[in-house]
């Protein structure tokens, strides 16, 4: 066999492995969904509606422009109450809370690609990773937190960002922090948990497609002649391998409608984004070190801060709802404060678009921005609690009734995954 054809092979071999573990990932975040029903319609509106029909309904002469039934999504919402004081002692904390069969399938998922790997090379992804990394180096690992910063901060930037092509990658994670933490803030649990899963998956996907894949696209592309220097010949490979890398995290199962999508796009690109980052340390240092202290850190930042941020917001909009919604209003006064992401009192018109995608809602800005006009009573730009819930209050239906959203309320809870 040709070095070319031995390169194509482990490509292609790494590749499917890790289309293995993102479609392993897909199935789990669906499934999480039920558990994070307390932040998702479960309702037709949360089906997604193609851009072109909703321009066709806005476009309607002397129709007026639907809100979206907050008081369902509301329903959809609920907590627990606050216990009152008593002179009783108080009780000991609950447990932390870990959904153990996620946990597990995440971490089996890495060590099949490891394993995979390993077998597939006669054991030289063992090999590679004992001989390429040096944790005793304070040079390589404080490079590795630095290249780890600037992704960071990209990062913070996505999750805050009301682009549509960027909410499904924000709800994503959403879910699955969600669905792996449960509703409570756990600081250190959490954190402790974050970092063994996001240490495996650093040196796992990174032994693979920087340790294996790049030297080995590197040795092809050298066989055919096809690079002039090894400067080249590794600034190539660091583009294809991470090509590579970007590939497998979109969900091939999704189809080509999915692969051509918006949202595929944009996380192919922040996915090759970051590949090429680990790429560049590794080409520079030649060492395994920087880019696992790199991606662990990245990905450590991204699922205990999504688990931070996401349990303060339910904590904060259960605080200002007081409790568990016994009235339509209730439900709808808990889901405005899940849109306040800034805890202001407020929802902007940049919050309401987030509020939207969170809730299963896809709207092009211009219908958003007319919600939003139509909520806004006194017109200051901002939506109070008070004008959401007069909005809401105009439209609900005559055979609507508090009893009957406070039984679906508790239907949902109680179908939902108890935490």
């Amino acid at each position: 066999m040709s070095p070319a054809m031995k390169t194509s092979t482990l490509t292609l071999v790494f590749l499917s492995a890790a289309n293995a573990f993102t479609s392993t990932q897909s199935v789990f975040l669906q499934q999480s969904k039920l558990a994070y029903s307390p932040l998702i319609q479960q309702t037709p509106h949360s089906q997604r509606t193609s851009s072109s029909a909703i321009q066709a309904k806005l476009g309607e002469r002397d129709r007026t422009i639907p809100l979206p039934d907050f008081s369902k999504v509301g329903d959809a919402v609920s907590g627990n109450n606050k216990q009152k004081k008593t002179g009783r002692p108080d009780s000991p904390p609950p447990a932390p809370f870990l959904n153990k069969r996620l946990f597990a399938q995440l971490i089996v998922s890495q060590l099949t690609i490891f394993g995979f790997a390993y077998f597939q090379t006669g054991g030289a992804t063992l090999a590679t990773l004992l001989q390429n990394s040096h944790f005793d180096s304070p040079t390589a690992i404080a490079l590795g937190v630095a290249a780890a910063l600037p992704l960071i901060g990209l990062n913070r930037v996505v999750e805050e960002s009301d682009a549509e092509e960027l909410a499904s990658i924000n709800l994503s994670t959403d879910l699955l922090a969600y669905s792996l933490f449960g509703k409570n803030t756990q600081p250190a649990f959490a954190l402790f948990v974050s970092a063994v899963m996001c240490t495996i998956t650093g040196v796992v996907e990174e032994t693979v497609f920087r340790g294996q894949v790049m030297p080995n696209v590197f040795l092809g592309l050298a066989a055919n002649g096809w690079v002039t220097s090894p400067h080249t010949g590794i600034a190539a490979a660091a583009v294809l391998s991470s090509v590579l890398f970007a590939a497998g995290h979109l969900n091939i199962g999704g189809g080509f409608r999915y692969l051509v999508s918006p949202e595929a796009r944009a996380l192919f690109t922040l996915q090759f984004f970051n590949g090429l980052t680990f790429a560049t340390l590794f080409g520079l240092t030649g060492d395994l070190t920087a880019p696992i202290v790199a991606h662990a850190l990245y990905d450590l930042s991204a699922l205990y801060g999504t688990h931070m941020r996401v349990t303060k917001q339910l904590s904060y909009a259960e605080e200002q709802a007081g409790g568990r919604p016994k009235t339509p209003m209730d439900a709808a006064r808990r889901a405005f404060y899940l849109m306040d992401r800034n805890k202001d009192g407020f929802v902007s018109p940049r919050e309401l678009r987030i509020g939207l995608y969170s809730f299963g809602i896809f709207a092009p800005t211009g219908f958003s921005d007319k919600v939003f006009k139509k909520v806004d009573r006194d017109g200051d730009g901002l939506i109070d609690a008070k004008e959401f819930e007069k909005t809401l209050q105009s439209s609900v239906g005559p055979n609507q009734s508090a009893e009957e959203a406070a039984t679906n309320t508790i239907k949902r809870s109680i179908l939902g995954v108890q935490m």
